[in-house]
């Protein structure tokens, strides 16, 4: 089973990591340079996500290594990168662990020569795009979020059998189904859960029918989407592949999270085995769950 979450106007992220050496060396890649060492000109930069990202042209590259260093506002403790010409003609390194809090950062070049002769030092200025937020969940504070009928629907019910309510009567021996009568109408079909209040994140389980059918019609791949409050979008926020095709089996997804608050979810199948038009399960468990918000940009604390 794999998912994987998909990043719109989602805030998901990476922690930062602690350094305690502040020189990285990389490898030479280029060849060696005796003359008078001349600095790059025209450094771009580029503001990533806690990141800052240098590119420069050195096809005619008049050195044989570059220091490049800054001064963390955060640590207040020098970072160094030594870096060679690129064989390719133009090189670029990334400064990780950067915040847009700290606005303009001054970055230094100097160009050094086989002898370790440097050249004059060049400043230049970047911003860091801001470092994304990271979220963490106690699973031993779940609570299962109690649904009436009424708050689950589907897009394809079929008339005769596998009704909703199967999917709520806590017997895994009843189960929903799409319509699987002619005309069928293909996939993506899906059920929608509307909750009564609004919500930032939740968790679904659901079990697979426990018997019965020839095998066709277990979800096989979904997308989750979410309606943010106050709009008529329907919005991706997660994407569930190699999902279970088999008898009586509970699944467990991750938790899902949307910056916006939103009421209502679904749960969109896009594709079951058996290449069926049609899809069903036996029960759907949703649980509120809680979680840890951290933001390096606001929650963080400069070191002393």
């Amino acid at each position: 089973m794999k998912f994987n979450y998909i990043i719109a106007s989602m805030a998901v992220a990476f922690m930062a990591t602690a350094c305690d050496s502040k020189l990285e060396v990389f490898e030479p890649v280029g060849g060696t340079y005796s003359g008078n060492p001349e600095t790059v000109a025209n450094v771009t930069t580029e503001a990533l996500p806690g990141q800052i990202k240098l590119s420069w042209n050195d096809n005619d590259a008049k050195y044989a290594y570059l220091k490049v260093w800054y001064t963390d506002p955060r640590t207040k403790q020098d970072v160094v990168k030594l870096v060679s010409p690129s064989l390719l003609g133009k090189s670029e390194i990334i400064l990780d662990e950067t915040r847009a809090r700290y606005g303009d950062y001054t970055i230094h070049f100097q160009a050094f020569n086989d002898d370790h002769k440097g050249g004059k030092v060049v400043d230049i200025v970047a911003q860091s795009g801001p470092a994304p937020t990271t979220f963490s969940e106690d699973p031993s504070k779940r609570t299962r979020h109690t649904l009436r009928d009424d708050q689950i629907s589907g897009s394809n019910d079929d008339p005769s059998e596998g009704h909703i309510w199967a999917l709520n009567d806590n017997n895994m021996g009843t189960f929903y189904h799409s319509n699987w009568h002619s005309p069928q109408v293909p996939l993506p079909h899906y059920l929608q859960v509307d909750f009564d209040e609004a919500r930032n994140a939740f968790q679904v389980w659901y079990s697979t029918r426990q018997s019965g059918g020839g095998g066709d019609g277990f979800p096989t791949a979904a997308v989750i989407q979410v309606n943010p409050e106050g709009t008529e979008d329907w919005v991706p926020v997660a994407e569930l592949s190699d999902l279970p095709a088999t008898y009586g089996t509970w699944y467990e997804c991750p938790y899902f999270y949307y910056e916006k608050p939103f009421k209502k979810f679904r749960f969109v199948v896009t594709a079951s085995s058996k290449n069926s038009n049609y899809f069903h399960m036996s029960g759907l468990d949703i649980y509120d769950v809680v979680l840890n918000v951290y933001n390096p940009e606001t929650d963080e604390e400069e070191v002393e």
